[in-house]
């Protein structure tokens, strides 16, 4: 799926903190967003998600204005993570990544698949929300067989991409934060969108699963993928394109070793950027603060 936005602008309370932002991210590609706090990194995933609407401008999915679609259409098209998702809940994993299905059934708690719980808990009785049948409807029946194997084989594969096969049954609040945020991630997988939009998904993630994540989402053929990171060095090694915000407005946008040039990132990000090579031959990068004049 290809997104556009074209001239947006958009804040709270008539204060924009997007200004004037046009950006075109293509069909497949992995694009990262990046900036320094209060940039605006997550006000722009919201707006290309559809969950907040431009003061001015326009977001469009595959030439389609967003404002014109309904919550389940967009639901259909983008999987949502939010950076902050977590919330008190009695749901099992295998529940919040079950979540994940709401769009494809045409029933209520549409908010739970766009980022959050959406006010759910966990149904009374064996299997929850997810059982051997399938999804509960919003009436309580299951739905018929055949959208239940969807679920079911979603729920799996999501499950076992993200390594949380053998914590499926634990309380949602039984497990660390680590594992809440891969299980947040499985629910947007689960989704089965045709882009990813993604706040800060290696946020709680120790080093290993961080680097499993990104290698993950940008192995998913055929998937757009949209993610704000703080980790300049991950967004050059997983991204495609990278988007460089800085007071809520675009500064560049471009392949990483093109966009992460000495002067860009001293200019916004206000550390000293240098290219390094590992022994394997990977390339990378050092950051570290500049050296005051008094100490050169």
């Amino acid at each position: 799926m290809r997104i556009d936005a074209a001239g947006v602008c958009w804040g709270p309370a008539g204060e924009d903190v997007l200004h004037d932002v046009s950006v075109a991210i293509g069909h497949g590609r992995t694009v990262g967003v990046v900036g320094p706090n209060g940039s605006g990194k997550s006000s722009l995933l919201r707006v290309l998600a559809g969950l907040r609407r431009p003061g001015r401008g326009v977001v469009r999915y595959d030439g389609d204005d967003v404002r014109r679609m309904s919550a389940r259409r967009r639901a259909l098209r983008v999987a949502f993570l939010d950076q902050a998702a977590g919330a008190a809940t009695e749901l099992s994993i295998e529940d919040v990544v079950g979540l994940g299905r709401l769009p494809h059934r045409g029933v209520g708690g549409l908010g739970a698949a766009l980022g959050g719980f959406g006010g759910l808990r966990r149904r009374s009785g064996a299997g929850g929300l997810v059982g051997a049948g399938g999804l509960a409807g919003a009436d309580g029946r299951e739905r018929g067989r055949g959208g239940a194997a969807a679920d079911r084989e979603a729920i799996e594969e999501a499950l076992d991409w993200t390594g949380l096969t053998g914590l499926r049954r634990m309380p949602w609040s039984a497990v660390s934060g680590g594992e809440q945020q891969r299980a947040h991630l499985a629910r947007a997988l689960a989704q089965r969108a045709e882009c990813l939009i993604l706040d800060e998904p290696t946020n709680h993630l120790d080093i290993e699963h961080q680097l499993e994540i990104l290698q993950l989402v940008r192995g998913r053929s055929g998937v757009t993928n949209v993610i704000a990171l703080h980790d300049l060095d991950l967004a050059a090694r997983y991204c495609d394109d990278l988007i460089v915000l800085q007071d809520g407005r675009v500064q560049v946008v471009g392949p990483p070793a093109e966009v992460l040039t000495e002067s860009l990132v001293r200019r916004v990000f206000h550390v000293q950027l240098e290219r390094t090579t590992s022994s394997s031959g990977a390339p990378g990068l050092s950051l570290t603060l500049p050296v005051p004049p008094d100490r050169r």
